[in-house]
């Protein structure tokens, strides 16, 4: 009997040969989870084809979104821009996230505002998230759902989950391009 897997695939950046290259080496089964840990979206030449297969792929196993900091960016800006907010004009990027939202369906785009801040692994004690936890967070909530309920400078703290890249040894949070050597976290 073959157990199930939990097969972990990060930073698509909208190149979906390559995923589909790697998924058929991978060849997954029926039981096994997908989990994409976030950025699906942008540098790549298809960013809507990836969103679509893997959306297409939650038709096949159980496919678990994890929201990157470039998914999180997209929906901010879906957000201002129902909201007509003057916010829209302010962002980088702008015209890339307006053509890859073009270039998808409503159920591409109901698909990637699934994606959630961490996932625990059921069975391993295993956390996974897009970039990192701060070290100021010490426990998470059972459903990363309830952040949402949280105040803004908590929910802000959390965010950070999606763009950590660096910790100092001293559990600071390091901006790229500003880390040492020492800076190994």
């Amino acid at each position: 009997m073959t157990r199930s897997r939990y097969i972990l695939i990060g930073d698509v950046h909208g190149c979906l040969t390559e995923l589909q290259a790697l998924l058929g080496r991978i060849a997954p089964r029926p039981d096994d989870t997908l989990v994409f840990l976030g950025d699906l979206v942008d540098k790549g030449p298809e960013s809507p084809g990836v969103v679509r297969w893997v959306r297409h792929l939650s038709t096949l196993y159980r496919v678990v979104l994890i929201e990157g900091n470039h998914e999180e960016k997209h929906r901010r800006w879906r957000q201002h821009m129902r909201l007509g907010s003057p916010v829209v004009h302010t962002m980088t990027g702008t015209q890339q996230i307006a053509a890859i939202t073009q270039a998808m369906s409503a159920a591409d785009i109901a698909f990637l505002e699934t994606g959630r801040l961490y996932f625990r692994i059921p069975h391993y004690d295993a956390l996974v998230v897009h970039a990192g936890v701060p070290p100021a967070i010490a426990t998470l909530p059972d459903d990363p759902q309830e952040i949402v309920t949280y105040t803004r400078q908590q929910r802000d703290l959390y965010g950070k989950m999606q763009r950590i890249r660096f910790v100092s040894p001293e559990g600071k949070i390091l901006h790229l391009g500003h880390e040492t050597e020492r800076d190994h976290f």
